[in-house]
């Protein structure tokens, strides 16, 4: 350990850690836009020049370990002249675009100028300026603005560090210097746009989420990624008006939240734009098919529609005659409260899940499978009770099902698109709870409205176990309901005594019924989640 003094302050700071740290560690911030934690250091923007005590010149606070007796200045005279010399260099050449820069509201340019830093008059005429490219599509999802550009380096040593994809780079010298991709490539790896996050400025700016609203507007909730079995911890971010309006309210972005135990600070670029299930092809209001059409129907007809038909289908042909299946993108509460459903209710020991789509994956975030809760699924012990049947034979246009409900999943993506389409027509009852239209509705005689993953409170766990809270970030789309809540009615309907019960108090029968889970509490899991 090191003891050092930081404007006035005395601390102590473990050997290797630069100035910067040492001094946000104590709550002293110094201005900077090269450096990133999770970044090699650059030292190449000369924002956080900091005067030390004995040295004849400004040292980078990015890049200069602590040392024992260190006497630092960040707020001097000296120091504050460098910061705001190479603040009005760094804006030579810039455009005043802050009124229509998507990166407004969150530009490290625009902070530093309007504090200490900066609030000076340009000595640069503005018909000098240097004309860079503007609004340059550079990859699928990134636009560059190169006249917004002020060479931090941040995307170039992202591209080689994290996603291992040297990609883009700078061309020429001096004030002609620019960033600019390698010839005959994109920017498009798939984490292309942590790119954007981590640009200090509006130069990469993501097309997804281009002039859509401005960052004040956004009103954002911690919760997981559903994309994919790593449990990526995310901000879900929806327009403050919107929250409580119903017919309006939607997701602008994702952005990565910071859990070093399992996505660092990055998301994937698939990860990212899962929000858009949320916001499109939505079902909102119950169905039933009539005459061959499916057509809107109030929830009082629908469930009364299920307890006829689900009762007669157990009186002519028995509980056997009946399927479950649940899913592994659905929270371990709904899935729990949908096992004992099946048991309880359907009375059938037909009781499975769908493990979902596989895709690409990799040896850094994304995972093969593309459903977050699999392990969730697995620990609950999902599957068919004695003399029951599984998933693959409930699909098999060879089953002897009349009837089968399916909870959160598609099981075309699953399987074999044609012998699953063949078994659900052979069905005489298929009721499906989903929050999208899928491939099988058109098979479907009822199909519930469920709310989706960022309208509803619950854990997933991810590969590794790790038990991890899902945030409700908005209130669910009109009619639709959270699964807890849709099983819950149908079991009262049908005469059975279920009680309404929030997620905490689920969690709390898991734990004691599984004993991986014992002692676990769900107002404990806080904000990074608990290893099991």
């Amino acid at each position: 350990m090191k003891n050092l003094t930081i404007n006035g302050q005395a601390l102590q700071a473990e050997d290797g850690t630069v100035i910067l740290e040492a001094a946000r560690s104590i709550g002293i911030f110094i201005p900077h836009y090269c450096y990133h934690p999770k970044l090699s250091i650059a030292g190449c923007c000369r924002m956080c020049l900091v005067e030390i005590q004995g040295q004849p010149k400004l040292q980078p606070a990015c890049r200069t370990p602590v040392e024992e007796g260190m006497i630092v200045s960040t707020d001097s005279p000296k120091a504050i002249r460098a910061q705001r010399a190479q603040l009005e260099f760094l804006l030579l050449n810039h455009p005043i675009d802050c009124p229509i820069c998507d990166q407004a509201g969150e530009c490290g340019l625009q902070d530093f100028y309007m504090m200490e830093f900066g609030q000076h008059k340009s000595r640069f005429a503005k018909e000098e300026k240097i004309k860079r490219p503007k609004a340059v599509a550079i990859g699928p999802h990134i636009v560059f603005d190169a006249e917004r550009c002020i060479l931090c380096t941040r995307c170039i040593r992202f591209c080689i560090e994290i996603a291992k994809q040297p990609e883009i780079g700078t061309k020429n010298r001096g004030n002609h210097s620019q960033i600019t991709t390698f010839p005959g490539q994109q920017l498009d790896n798939p984490y292309s746009i942590n790119t954007v996050d981590i640009c200090p400025v509006g130069a990469l700016t993501s097309k997804d989420f281009r002039f859509k609203i401005r960052p004040w507007f956004l009103y954002s909730t911690p919760s997981i990624c559903p994309g994919c079995a790593n449990g990526c911890n995310i901000f879900i971010c929806i327009n403050k008006k919107h929250y409580v309006n119903l017919q309006r309210a939607q997701i602008y972005r994702l952005k990565p939240k910071e859990n070093p135990e399992v996505n660092a600070c990055w998301l994937c670029d698939e990860g990212r734009l899962s929000y858009k299930l949320v916001n499109e092809n939505r079902v909102l209001q119950p169905h039933i098919r009539q005459d061959g059409q499916l057509v809107l129907v109030s929830w009082e007809r629908a469930i009364n529609e299920i307890k006829n038909r689900v009762q007669k289908i157990l009186t002519e042909y028995g509980p056997q005659r009946i399927g479950a299946l649940a899913s592994s993108k659905a929270t371990n509460e709904a899935n729990y409260l949908f096992k004992k459903f099946a048991h309880e209710v359907l009375e059938t020991p037909n009781l499975d899940f769908l493990k979902g789509l596989t895709g690409y994956g990799d040896d850094f975030l994304i995972r093969e499978d593309k459903t977050p809760n699999t392990r969730g699924a697995i620990d609950l012990e999902i599957g068919p009770g004695a003399g029951g049947i599984g998933a693959a034979e409930m699909l098999s246009p060879a089953n002897f099902l009349k009837g089968l409900w399916i909870m959160g999943a598609e099981p075309t993506e699953s399987y074999d698109n044609e012998q699953v389409n063949e078994a659900l027509a052979s069905l005489e009852l298929l009721i499906i709870q989903t929050s999208n239209f899928t491939a099988s509705c058109q098979w479907a005689h009822i199909i519930l409205p469920s709310a989706t993953f960022a309208e509803v409170d619950g854990t997933f766990i991810n590969y590794k176990g790790r038990v991890q809270r899902v945030f409700k970030a908005m209130q669910p789309r009109p009619e639709s309901l959270a699964n807890e809540v849709i099983l819950g009615r149908v079991a009262r309907a049908m005469g059975y005594d279920w009680q309404e019960h929030t997620p905490a108090e689920i969690m709390r029968q898991i734990a004691a019924e599984i004993p991986r889970y014992h002692g676990l509490d769900y107002e404990k899991i806080g904000d990074k989640g608990i290893q099991t």
